[in-house]
């Protein structure tokens, strides 16, 4: 089976494999990802009475829940939205929060950014902080980083606390966390008013690429209906602005979500109902928009998706085949909504496939996974047409990990990988090589953890960097083998 980091094939759209309703009541998804152990953890929020609390799931491959549980505290409103498997294995999520319940943290005023850690196991708080000043800040975007700590993106209308720099007005706000939650850098961008960060993550070069929105200045909308313009940002590791890309039209255009592709250049998707500029087009209300740049910033090629109410996507993935973008349509005329699934060929943006994959009046989706094994999981929520909306988690393509081959020592391998010893493993991995060649390993996500350039025979890699889960060997034969690192 082959496996590139991060990046998997569909020979078609996947049919569902199964869908899982989460009964509780007034309980929101907004964020899925994949764990070592070849779980899924799912951040959002779960409301009472007069509170809402930010809320974590953690699920098998089946969608049945092996925990659950509730953060910040009571009198407080709360949400996690988004959420990342952390370097050692573990949890962290990002949202905000007013005050956070059985600790001596307090608000810092108006509502914080709120980032957790958690235990990936169990659950239990690891650590958990408010960020921000005086008035509101907020959190839609954490991802894990390669030095074990966490990038946040989200936005503030505070010019004090943490807070230097920014103009007061809902400025981007960009924070570098260590693995204890300190801050060790953190960045503001915009002009003067409606600036957010929706998306970042870290890239290649140890640096970040990120995603949102702006409301320009010089745009005669602005002044009149608040209009913004889709916003790149790449960041160097220290946080400075290396090169911007302002994606602009008439009207509303926000990015959503954006990936680094294996060309080394970028895939992201928006929204937009403009019908100038680069988004010269519009069916009815807003669009789907995928775009692809390159390592710079230029603009490879874009493509929309149109019908004639509004049609909203929410994430954005890479396929060894093309992209597949994931949002959900408005029904003409009606207030019915499907989740829309589209591939794209990766030279040209050329729509290859699409499919309506909802089978409710009423469903929407907030984030969706590509995962191993030619599949991905998605979350939202789904109703029929007299029911209230319920939380759900589904899962496209195969339900099991990549069967590769685990054999004994001896046997045939993947590849120019003649054996793996010993499988488990704990603190040492011997790979046996039939020949001389560069062989990585890669998690469970699909992230590169090692490269080496190996030699015919045995070659000893040390794991004690490495977090328990799930790991692939693969080698310039564009074969893997798995194997397992235990406690």
């Amino acid at each position: 089976m082959a496996i590139a980091a991060g990046h998997f094939c569909f020979a078609q759209i996947p049919d569902l494999t199964w869908d899982h309703y989460y009964a509780q009541p007034q309980q929101n998804f907004e964020a899925v990802d994949l764990t070592y152990d070849g779980k899924y953890i799912i951040g959002g929020s779960t409301k009472g009475q007069y509170t809402r609390n930010a809320m974590i799931v953690k699920v098998d491959i089946n969608g049945d829940t092996l925990w659950r549980k509730d953060y910040s505290g009571s009198n407080s409103s709360s949400a996690f939205y988004s959420i990342a498997t952390t370097k050692d294995g573990n949890i962290v999520a990002a949202g905000s929060s007013s005050i956070i319940r059985n600790s001596n943290i307090s608000s810092k005023g108006g509502g914080d950014l709120y980032v957790a850690k958690v235990n990936s196991t169990n659950g239990e708080i690891l650590w958990q902080k408010l960020y921000g000043g005086s008035k509101e800040d907020n959190a839609f975007s954490v991802s894990a980083t390669s030095d074990g700590g966490c990038i946040v993106g989200g936005y503030t209308n505070s010019i004090d606390g943490d807070i230097t720099g920014a103009k007061g007005n809902e400025d981007a706000w960009i924070l570098k966390l260590d693995a204890n939650g300190e801050i060790e850098w953190s960045m503001v961008a915009g002009d003067t008013k409606g600036d957010r960060v929706t998306k970042i993550r870290e890239t290649s070069d140890k640096g970040f690429i990120c995603i949102g929105y702006q409301s320009p200045t010089d745009n005669y909308y602005a002044d009149q209906y608040y209009a913004t313009n889709m916003w790149v940002a790449k960041l160097s590791q220290s946080g400075e602005i290396l090169w911007e890309k302002i994606l602009e039209g008439n009207n509303y255009d926000k990015g959503k979500d954006i990936l680094e592709t294996s060309d080394n250049g970028f895939v992201l998707c928006g929204e937009s109902n403009s019908n100038s500029g680069e988004f010269n087009y519009t069916t009815g209300q807003y669009d789907m928009w995928i775009v692809k740049l390159d390592e710079t910033g230029v603009i490879q090629w874009k493509n929309r998706y149109g019908s004639i109410d509004g049609d909203y996507p929410f994430a954005v993935g890479e396929t060894s085949e093309g992209y597949v973008m994931v949002g959900h349509s408005i029904g003409s005329y009606t207030l019915d909504y499907w989740v829309t699934m589209l591939t794209y060929d990766k030279e040209d943006g050329t729509n290859t496939k699409w499919k309506f994959v909802s089978d409710s009046s009423y469903c929407t989706v907030t984030d969706m996974k590509v995962i191993p094994s030619n599949s991905f999981v998605y979350v939202g929520a789904k109703a029929g047409s007299y029911s209230r909306a319920q939380a759900f988690l589904a899962k496209y393509g195969e339900n099991n990990p990549p069967i590769v081959s685990t054999t004994s020592i001896g046997q045939e391998f993947s590849g120019y990988v003649s054996s793996i010893y010993p499988n488990p493993a704990v603190e040492e991995l011997n790979i046996m090589l039939s020949q001389n060649t560069e062989f990585s390993i890669a998690n469970l996500l699909g992230e590169v953890v090692f490269t080496e350039k190996g030699v015919i025979g045995v070659n000893t890699v040390s794991l004690k960097s490495f977090s328990p889960g799930i790991y692939y060997v693969t080698t310039g034969a564009g074969k893997a083998s798995k194997f397992v690192v235990s406690y």
